[in-house]
C-alpha cells in the first residue's frame, strides 16, 4: 500500500521589508592559517664535556753524529745507531667553551686540557765510536708526554641543528725527554788512553 501526502502551500502576504545596518548579523570571514617556520637553532651559549679515548706514538732517532768531550778535553765522534719506540697509551680530558650566534653566523671560543699517559722507553741504543779510535757505548732513553691543551677560535655556519666551522689557535704540551749512556772514549789520543 502506498500513500501519498500533498502539502498545499498559501501564499503569505508579506508587508514591505526594511532593516537597518544594526539588524544584520556580522559575517566572519574564514582566518588565514598562520605560516609554518622551521626553528634554525641557536647555538648561542656555554658548554662543556669530556672524552676519553687512546692515542698512538712513534718516537725515534736515526744517523745521529756528533763528538764527545771529557772534562780533560779529549773527545771522539760518535753515532747512534738506529732507535725507536712507540708512545701509546689512554687520554682522557675536558673541553669547555661559548658560542655567539648571528643569523646564521657562529663565533666562538673553546678550550681543553687533555692527560695523555704516552711513555716509550728505548734501550741499548749503541753508540759506536770510530773504530781506529775504539769505544763503545751503550745507553737508554725514555720520551713520555703527559698531558696537552689547546685554545682555540672558532668561525662557523648554522644549517638548522648542523653546525659547519673552522677552528684554529695554539696547543701546549708536557714532553719530557731522559736519557743515559755508560761505555768508555778516550781520555787521550797520545797515548791512546780509554776512560768512562
Amino acid at each position: 500500500m502506498r500513500m501519498f501526502v500533498l502539502a498545499l502551500l498559501s501564499p503569505v502576504a508579506l508587508g514591505p521589508i526594511t532593516a537597518q545596518a544594526a539588524d544584520l548579523a556580522s559575517i566572519r570571514m574564514p582566518a588565514k592559517a598562520p605560516a609554518i617556520t622551521h626553528q634554525v637553532g641557536n647555538w648561542t651559549g656555554f658548554y662543556a664535556g669530556g672524552n676519553v679515548g687512546y692515542g698512538w706514538g712513534n718516537y725515534g732517532a736515526s744517523n745521529v753524529i756528533g763528538t764527545f768531550v771529557n772534562a780533560n778535553g779529549g773527545s771522539a765522534p760518535y753515532g747512534f745507531n738506529t732507535v725507536s719506540g712507540n708512545g701509546n697509551g689512554i687520554t682522557a680530558g675536558i673541553q669547555t667553551g661559548y658560542n655567539w650566534q648571528i643569523e646564521q653566523t657562529v663565533l666562538g671560543i673553546e678550550a681543553d686540557w687533555q692527560y695523555l699517559n704516552s711513555k716509550a722507553t728505548i734501550g741499548d741504543s749503541a753508540i759506536a765510536v770510530l773504530p781506529a779510535i775504539g769505544g763503545n757505548f751503550n745507553g737508554s732513553a725514555s720520551v713520555s708526554t703527559d698531558w696537552y691543551a689547546t685554545f682555540r677560535g672558532r668561525v662557523g655556519y648554522a644549517f638548522g641543528p648542523a653546525l659547519l666551522y673552522a677552528t684554529g689557535g695554539i696547543a701546549l704540551a708536557d714532553a719530557k725527554l731522559s736519557a743515559s749512556a755508560t761505555g768508555s772514549i778516550p781520555t787521550s789520543l797520545f797515548p791512546l788512553t780509554y776512560g768512562p
